[in-house]
């Protein structure tokens, strides 16, 4: 069974990403939608089961990797905004930080910046110690 691109859900979706301001669209769509909901912007201004599936800490700050052009001004930006830098590396035009969800679009709309997304989680390949066999969920390298 196929699934249709171009129903109303496809177009409305379309038409939500046109609509984004320069700084959100070089956020993630998850980003994206937990700033929506931290508003009650649309689709939040009302009930719905959409959930951005984005990690929050208690304190409003999310564990972000940026590709970014790495310089002094942007690394005090992020830590005036009230955002921590985990690490940086100029030559990989790499920064991960923890940046307050309400500061990522201030942070985003810097020319450095050329994406915000939530940070990668590492995973990594497990075996059970008692058969050899791969663990139950374990990420296998082929």
């Amino acid at each position: 069974m196929t699934t249709s691109t171009t129903g109303p859900a496809s177009v409305q979706g379309g038409a939500e990403k046109e609509a984004r301001t320069a700084a959100q669209k070089k956020l993630d769509s998850h980003i994206v939608l937990a700033l929506k909901k931290s508003r009650g912007e649309p689709p939040f201004d009302q009930p719905t089961t959409l959930d951005p599936d984005l990690e929050i800490e208690p304190d409003g700050r999310v564990l972000v990797d940026l590709t970014a052009t790495v310089t002094a001004e942007l690394l005090s930006q992020i830590s005036t905004s009230g955002g921590t830098v985990i690490s940086s590396f100029e030559s990989m035009k790499a920064i991960r930080a923890r940046i307050p969800l309400s500061q990522m679009e201030a942070i985003a709309v810097r020319a450095e910046v050329t994406f915000i997304s939530p940070a990668a989680q590492a995973t990594t390949n497990q075996t059970d110690k008692t058969s050899g066999a791969p663990a139950s969920g374990a990420v296998i390298n082929q």
